[in-house]
């Protein structure tokens, strides 16, 4: 005859196995949940952007740079890729090579496993703050269909902190015989990130006639109105030398510029010396 205390102590026993057992269950279905809720591997990433945040730029400062690839699940083929929005003011430039859009540097196709590059040039305004973003289309063909990706990209920016914007690098034009013409040249070079609308006038020729590219009022930079950092441009203008004393000139120059919206000048000078002509 079983005691009413071993009949309690066995459904107890019973009880206790039951709830451990639904315990258990429970366990392993939760434990199994995540894993069949878990999403689908992204059959797109036939290629993957492995920095989302560039080098740092000054800011006013224009520089190329630098996106990297790598390749998986085959080959992407016709790799092309634009920026389909900046931040206000920001410029963008491709290669000379592709134009309207940059491709990878080796070639435009990235195989599986490859790693390769894009490069774009921007400017970055004066005005940025701590960075800038930008938001690129890249579409390539893969296994025979066209595939479009977008992806944001972060460039920091750091600010400008130095004293002089420009440095005028020639301080003698030569020499020009007598009764001769010369187009003669003075050099600068950029010590800011970026200076816009350089144009040179000569104020004072001690004399001498100055005649401008196009007979205009003034003359800009052989390459354009643009002087970079660490770009030297040269900026020319003709010398008459007529019916002059032969000896040196002193021609004072001034140099101006728009530094983002504020406009900047540069004064300064140069010499000439006249000389006898040859006999």
């Amino acid at each position: 005859m079983t005691s009413s205390f071993q009949r309690y102590g066995a459904d107890s026993k019973c009880m206790r196995t039951r709830i451990i057992l639904l315990l258990a269950a429970l366990l392993i279905v939760s434990t199994a949940l995540p894993a069949a809720a878990s999403p689908k591997p992204d059959v797109d990433q036939d290629v993957d952007l492995t920095n989302y945040e560039t080098a740092a730029i000054v800011a006013g400062d224009s520089a190329w740079i630098a996106l990297n690839w790598v390749g998986g699940g085959g080959d992407a083929e016709n790799f092309q890729l634009v920026v389909k929005k900046t931040d206000p003011g920001v410029e963008v430039r491709y290669p000379d090579n592709t134009g309207a859009y940059t491709s990878l540097w080796a070639d435009d196709t990235l195989s599986d496993g490859e790693y390769d590059f894009t490069a774009v040039r921007i400017t970055v305004p004066y005005a940025a703050g701590s960075d800038v973003k930008l938001l690129f289309d890249l579409t390539y063909e893969h296994a025979g269909k066209q595939k479009t990706r977008n992806f944001n990209v972060r460039v920091p920016v750091v600010q400008y902190e130095g004293g002089e914007d420009l440095q005028q690098v020639t301080s003698s034009l030569g020499e020009v015989a007598l009764g001769e013409s010369a187009w003669v040249g003075v050099s600068f070079a950029g010590l800011a990130p970026r200076l816009d609308d350089f144009q040179l006038t000569v104020t004072d020729a001690d004399g001498l006639p100055i005649v401008y590219p196009g007979d205009g009022s003034s003359t800009s930079l052989h390459h354009n109105a643009r002087l970079e950092d660490g770009e030297t441009d040269i900026a020319r203008f003709r010398v008459d030398a007529y019916d002059l004393p032969i000896g040196t000139y002193t021609i004072t120059i001034r140099a101006t510029y728009r530094k983002d919206a504020a406009t900047a000048e540069l004064l300064g000078s140069v010499t000439l010396v006249i000389i006898e002509p040859a006999a």
